[in-house]
Protein backbone atom coordinates (compact mmCIF):
# COMPACT_ATOMS: atom_id res chain seq x y z
CA UNK A 1 0.00 0.00 0.00
CA UNK A 2 2.43 2.27 0.90
CA UNK A 3 4.76 1.69 -2.50
CA UNK A 4 1.22 2.31 -4.31
CA UNK A 5 0.49 5.62 -2.79
CA UNK A 6 4.21 7.06 -2.93
CA UNK A 7 4.47 6.08 -6.67
CA UNK A 8 0.87 8.14 -7.70
CA UNK A 9 2.11 11.10 -5.05
CA UNK A 10 5.76 10.76 -7.04
CA UNK A 11 3.72 11.16 -10.21
CA UNK A 12 1.36 14.33 -9.42
CA UNK A 13 3.01 17.86 -9.89
CA UNK A 14 2.88 19.96 -6.01
CA UNK A 15 2.10 22.76 -8.59
CA UNK A 16 -1.02 21.68 -9.66
CA UNK A 17 -1.92 19.27 -7.18
CA UNK A 18 -2.58 19.73 -3.54
CA UNK A 19 -2.12 16.26 -1.81
CA UNK A 20 -3.28 15.66 1.84
CA UNK A 21 -3.18 12.48 3.74
CA UNK A 22 -4.77 10.86 6.81
CA UNK A 23 -4.28 7.08 8.15
CA UNK A 24 -6.76 5.41 10.19
CA UNK A 25 -5.81 4.17 13.89
CA UNK A 26 -7.77 1.23 15.54
CA UNK A 27 -7.56 3.44 19.18
CA UNK A 28 -9.41 6.82 17.32
CA UNK A 29 -12.15 4.81 15.64
CA UNK A 30 -14.86 5.70 18.34
CA UNK A 31 -13.20 9.62 18.31
CA UNK A 32 -15.91 11.78 16.31
CA UNK A 33 -13.84 13.18 13.01
CA UNK A 34 -10.12 11.68 13.86
CA UNK A 35 -9.48 11.41 9.79
CA UNK A 36 -10.77 14.68 9.24
CA UNK A 37 -8.78 16.16 12.28
CA UNK A 38 -5.56 14.33 10.70
CA UNK A 39 -5.98 15.75 7.30
CA UNK A 40 -6.64 19.28 9.05
CA UNK A 41 -3.29 18.78 10.56
CA UNK A 42 -1.56 17.55 7.69
CA UNK A 43 -2.93 20.41 5.48
CA UNK A 44 -1.10 23.20 8.06
CA UNK A 45 2.03 20.89 8.98
CA UNK A 46 0.72 20.17 12.67
CA UNK A 47 2.09 17.64 14.77
CA UNK A 48 -0.61 15.72 17.20
CA UNK A 49 0.80 17.52 19.98
CA UNK A 50 1.01 20.98 19.29
CA UNK A 51 0.30 23.65 21.56
CA UNK A 52 -2.86 25.35 21.09
CA UNK A 53 -1.58 28.49 20.05
CA UNK A 54 0.71 27.18 17.77
CA UNK A 55 -2.89 25.46 15.78
CA UNK A 56 -4.45 28.27 16.24
CA UNK A 57 -1.74 30.57 14.38
CA UNK A 58 -1.45 28.39 11.77
CA UNK A 59 -5.21 28.43 10.95
CA UNK A 60 -5.04 32.08 10.95
CA UNK A 61 -2.09 31.96 9.01
CA UNK A 62 -3.16 30.03 6.18
CA UNK A 63 -6.97 31.42 6.02
CA UNK A 64 -5.44 34.63 5.45
CA UNK A 65 -3.97 33.28 2.50
CA UNK A 66 -7.32 31.27 1.01
CA UNK A 67 -9.77 34.76 2.05
CA UNK A 68 -9.70 38.27 -0.04
CA UNK A 69 -9.82 41.01 2.88
CA UNK A 70 -12.97 41.88 2.65
CA UNK A 71 -14.08 38.23 3.47
CA UNK A 72 -13.22 38.29 6.79
CA UNK A 73 -16.71 37.21 8.68
CA UNK A 74 -16.17 33.85 6.32
CA UNK A 75 -12.49 33.70 7.18
CA UNK A 76 -13.32 33.93 10.87
CA UNK A 77 -15.82 31.54 10.75
CA UNK A 78 -13.92 28.36 9.32
CA UNK A 79 -11.10 29.60 11.84
CA UNK A 80 -12.85 28.78 14.19
CA UNK A 81 -14.43 25.47 13.20
CA UNK A 82 -11.52 24.40 12.04
CA UNK A 83 -10.04 25.34 15.66
CA UNK A 84 -12.70 23.86 17.86
CA UNK A 85 -12.20 20.61 15.34
CA UNK A 86 -8.49 20.50 16.59
CA UNK A 87 -9.03 21.47 20.07
CA UNK A 88 -8.75 24.66 20.84
CA UNK A 89 -11.04 26.94 22.70
CA UNK A 90 -12.98 29.01 20.77
CA UNK A 91 -15.54 31.84 22.48
CA UNK A 92 -18.83 30.55 22.46
CA UNK A 93 -18.28 27.40 21.05
CA UNK A 94 -19.09 25.17 24.51
CA UNK A 95 -23.01 27.12 24.11
CA UNK A 96 -22.90 25.39 20.80
CA UNK A 97 -25.27 22.30 20.51
CA UNK A 98 -23.26 18.92 18.53
CA UNK A 99 -26.06 19.74 15.62
CA UNK A 100 -24.36 23.16 15.26
CA UNK A 101 -21.01 22.79 15.58
CA UNK A 102 -21.27 19.83 13.26
CA UNK A 103 -22.96 22.32 10.47
CA UNK A 104 -19.93 25.08 10.83
CA UNK A 105 -17.96 22.20 10.81
CA UNK A 106 -19.28 20.96 7.36
CA UNK A 107 -19.74 24.21 6.08
CA UNK A 108 -15.71 25.24 6.43
CA UNK A 109 -14.72 21.91 5.38
CA UNK A 110 -16.66 22.86 2.09
CA UNK A 111 -15.35 26.34 2.19
CA UNK A 112 -11.72 25.22 2.59
CA UNK A 113 -11.95 22.59 0.20
CA UNK A 114 -13.15 24.87 -2.36
CA UNK A 115 -10.62 27.81 -2.07
CA UNK A 116 -8.35 24.79 -1.87
CA UNK A 117 -9.03 23.08 -5.28
CA UNK A 118 -9.08 26.67 -6.94
CA UNK A 119 -6.80 26.42 -10.08
CA UNK A 120 -5.14 23.01 -8.79
CA UNK A 121 -6.93 19.34 -8.10
CA UNK A 122 -7.06 18.20 -4.53
CA UNK A 123 -6.62 14.96 -3.86
CA UNK A 124 -7.24 13.23 -0.37
CA UNK A 125 -5.24 9.87 0.67
CA UNK A 126 -7.14 7.99 3.12
CA UNK A 127 -5.54 4.99 4.54
CA UNK A 128 -6.47 2.20 6.63
CA UNK A 129 -9.82 3.43 5.87
CA UNK A 130 -11.63 0.30 7.76
CA UNK A 131 -10.33 2.10 11.13
CA UNK A 132 -12.03 5.35 10.39
CA UNK A 133 -14.68 6.98 12.52
CA UNK A 134 -17.99 7.17 11.16
CA UNK A 135 -18.11 10.65 11.57
CA UNK A 136 -15.57 10.87 8.92
CA UNK A 137 -16.97 8.75 6.40
CA UNK A 138 -20.46 10.60 6.68
CA UNK A 139 -18.30 14.39 5.78
CA UNK A 140 -16.86 12.43 2.95
CA UNK A 141 -19.42 11.39 1.64
CA UNK A 142 -20.92 14.76 2.27
CA UNK A 143 -18.57 16.50 0.52
CA UNK A 144 -18.45 13.98 -2.42
CA UNK A 145 -21.86 14.82 -3.23
CA UNK A 146 -21.20 18.54 -3.19
CA UNK A 147 -21.56 19.03 -7.14
CA UNK A 148 -19.40 22.29 -7.05
CA UNK A 149 -16.19 20.81 -5.48
CA UNK A 150 -13.84 19.04 -7.87
CA UNK A 151 -10.98 16.40 -5.60
CA UNK A 152 -10.04 12.96 -5.88
CA UNK A 153 -10.59 10.23 -2.64
CA UNK A 154 -8.12 7.63 -2.72
CA UNK A 155 -9.01 5.34 0.07
CA UNK A 156 -7.02 2.10 1.32
CA UNK A 157 -8.54 -0.29 3.45
CA UNK A 158 -9.30 -4.05 4.48
CA UNK A 159 -12.55 -5.78 3.01
CA UNK A 160 -14.57 -5.40 6.61
CA UNK A 161 -14.44 -1.73 5.66
CA UNK A 162 -17.50 -3.36 2.92
CA UNK A 163 -18.92 -5.30 5.72
CA UNK A 164 -19.59 -2.64 8.29
CA UNK A 165 -20.81 -0.19 5.68
CA UNK A 166 -22.32 -1.84 2.79
CA UNK A 167 -23.25 0.93 0.99
CA UNK A 168 -20.41 3.44 1.11
CA UNK A 169 -20.23 6.28 -1.45
CA UNK A 170 -22.84 4.02 -3.20
CA UNK A 171 -24.37 7.32 -4.75
CA UNK A 172 -20.71 8.71 -5.85
CA UNK A 173 -18.53 8.77 -8.50
CA UNK A 174 -16.54 5.85 -7.25
CA UNK A 175 -14.22 3.23 -9.26
CA UNK A 176 -13.16 0.29 -6.37
CA UNK A 177 -10.68 -1.73 -6.80
CA UNK A 178 -9.83 -4.46 -5.12
CA UNK A 179 -6.53 -6.06 -4.73
CA UNK A 180 -5.92 -10.20 -3.90
CA UNK A 181 -4.32 -10.30 -0.29
CA UNK A 182 -0.23 -10.10 -0.30
CA UNK A 183 1.74 -13.65 -0.05
CA UNK A 184 3.67 -14.41 3.12
CA UNK A 185 6.81 -13.32 1.23
CA UNK A 186 5.92 -9.92 0.12
CA UNK A 187 3.71 -9.04 3.89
Amino acid sequence: KASIVDAFRGKLDPATHLVLRCVGRPTLRDNPYAMVSDLTRDLFGLSEDAEPREVKRRIEAAVQLLFKPSEVREAQKVVDALSVLLGVRVPGADELDAGERRHRLYAAMRTLQARLAEGRTLVVVVEDMHWADDTTLEMVDWLLGCPDLRFGVFAFGRPEIGARVPQLWEKRNVTRLTLAPLSPLAA
